[in-house]
């Protein structure tokens, strides 16, 4: 992958995100919430991470599908890649936010705010939060993952499963055999990638 590709990626995500608020979709982003945490090499504050998921989730409600279909790809691109300095943006309201979503959440606190969020009526957030969870590698988010298996949109189970292989819970190992017969093709290949990932 040309080392590019994530900096474009989360580039576009900030773009992505701004025009969806411009649009009067999703909630707006307020500044003062992430100004402390402009730097994504640095760790989390505990309930920080809470913070950022919530709002880069309120801006993504409302997204329309090719809006959400761009800004979870560049969520995908930032799964093990740590970037520096992504956005041209240095808005403080655009930087934070984007340099949140460039690193691995850490803080178990978030946990809960992103399980409550794979309920959520739209089908972007509930595939952002899948995502979220799955790169954080939290223990906790092992549970809401298998949960997420459930979920009637093929995309937020595919992201599911894929969160699953990321992480190290052999736990994983009986829900994701299930997942092999789903009736989504792209869920069948996760679980299988996943399976392969865990072993």
């Amino acid at each position: 992958m040309s080392p590019l590709r994530p900096i474009l990626g989360l580039a576009s995500l900030g773009l992505i995100l701004a025009t969806v608020r411009a649009t009067g979709r999703g909630s707006p982003v307020a500044p003062a919430a992430f100004l402390h945490h402009a730097d994504p090499i640095h760790a989390a504050q505990p309930g920080s991470d809470t913070a950022q998921a919530r709002a880069l989730l309120g801006a993504l409600r409302g997204a329309n599908a090719v809006q959400c279909e761009l800004a979870l790809h560049a969520l995908h691109n930032s799964y093990t890649t740590r970037i520096e300095n992504p956005v041209p943006d240095r808005r403080p309201e655009a930087w934070a936010l984007v340099s949140w979503a460039s690193r691995r959440i850490r803080d178990p606190l978030a946990v809960p705010a992103l399980a409550a969020a794979l309920h959520d009526g739209d089908p972007c957030v509930r595939r952002a939060a899948a995502r979220l969870l799955g790169g954080s590698k939290l223990p906790a988010a092992r549970t809401r993952l298998v949960e997420a298996l459930r979920d009637p949109e093929p995309l937020v189970r595919q992201l599911a499963a894929l969160g699953l292989g990321f992480g190290s819970d052999p736990a994983a190992v009986t829900p994701l055999v299930r997942a092999l017969e789903d009736r989504d093709a792209g869920v069948r290949s996760a679980a299988a990638w996943a399976l392969g990932a865990l072993h």
